[in-house]
């Protein structure tokens, strides 16, 4: 199972050099939240979670995993972490991504270096849009179009406000 903060180690870069273009989101999916992942790991067995926020700008935002499935411990740290401003901007460049929808089909692309450290680096996942309040990101590639992995990550919304400023210094 791949979940972007357990398996990608990403790197702090001041550029993020993505290859899916930013635009705004034409989409029925709920933007008023974010879609979490919850899953236990494989290795230790705990249970942890990851929250993703979509905006409607095309910028998307990894929370990266938590260890836990409680709502609430989840969303005081959000809000801790995420949605105080001066704790968002302290972010790297490894928290911020694009969006792509287009039909059906998700795409995200977050900048990645694990690959290779000596070069800047981006990983893109697809899914499928299941419903206004679920997708599932199924493929993993490299930014070359190379296909990595498969699985099944299931990400479900949940309603929260206020969301974090979607607004950093690396997606333009």
């Amino acid at each position: 199972m791949l979940t972007f903060g357990i398996f990608l180690f990403f790197q702090s870069c001041g550029r993020a050099d993505l290859i899916t273009p930013r635009q705004d989101l034409k989409t029925n999916l709920k933007l008023n939240g974010y879609y979490v992942h919850k899953f236990t790991d494989q290795v230790s067995g705990i249970s942890k979670s990851n929250a993703i926020f979509l905006f409607k700008n095309g910028v998307v935002l990894n929370t990266f995993t938590k260890n836990t499935w409680s709502e609430s411990i989840l969303q005081t740290y959000i809000k801790e972490s995420y949605v105080k401003k001066e704790n968002l901007d302290k972010k790297d460049i490894t928290h911020w991504g694009v969006v792509l929808i287009s039909g059906s089909t998700i795409t995200i692309e977050f900048r990645n270096s694990s690959l290779s450290s000596k070069s800047e680096r981006s990983l893109i996942e697809k899914g499928t849009i299941i419903n206004d309040s679920t997708f599932e990101m199924t493929v993993l590639y490299d930014r070359k179009g190379k296909k990595i992995e498969t699985f099944k990550d299931v990400y479900q919304f949940k309603k929260f406000s206020p969301k974090p400023d979607s607004t950093n210094k690396y997606i333009k």
